[in-house]
């Protein structure tokens, strides 16, 4: 069994991203659950197992049915099926699939583009869109309106629109010397 290879590093204000190739079974699909984002090879072999041993798969319990819905959550759960790449990318489970020659540019091309988004911006909106499983909507209005508030005064707003102005993409890593991220 493979673990998956997290490519990202792992804080409030950057994405995480895992590699899923060959068997993630258990604790390896565990881990990529808890990741942003997932890149399966076509080759990727993908299931939990952990009832069929006598246990719940508690690194994913919390997490996955958010990610795929209750239903096929309580099917790989449950059933302890393998899931095939392109199904996973069906049910949400994976966000891309490739060939395996193509996961280094397929990958490379991911994280080109997270070092175009600001850390503010990506720190507040994972926060807020984990928070929004948990609370009504209409309580997050002041903490989405706060979150707003520190992305238009960080030097990454000032980034942005000396990037607009100069006709360029926006670079938020790494960060100017003096500067605290979120």
């Amino acid at each position: 069994m493979s673990e998956p290879r997290v490519t990202y590093e792992a804080r409030d204000g950057v994405a995480t991203i895992t590699v899923l190739h060959g068997y993630s079974i258990g604790g390896g699909l565990q881990l990529a659950v808890a990741c942003d984002l997932r890149l399966a090879t076509t080759d990727a072999v993908l299931g939990l197992g952990a009832t069929r041993h006598g246990l719940i798969p508690d690194g994913s319990i919390l997490r996955l049915a958010r990610i795929v819905g209750l239903g096929r959550a309580k099917e790989l759960t449950l059933l302890n099926d393998h899931v095939t790449p392109a199904a996973a990318l069906a049910m949400g489970l994976v966000n891309w699939v490739v060939e395996p020659p193509e996961v280094d540019a397929t990958l490379a091309g991911i994280v080109e583009k997270a070092f175009h988004s600001s850390r503010t911006a990506t720190g507040h909106a994972k926060r807020l869109l984990h928070a929004s499983f948990h609370h009504d909507p209409r309580e997050l209005i002041e903490d989405v309106m706060r979150a707003q508030n520190a992305c238009m005064t960080s030097w990454e707003m000032d980034e942005a629109n000396r990037a607009w102005d100069e006709r360029r993409e926006a670079r938020f890593y790494p960060p100017p010397s003096g500067t605290s991220q979120p």
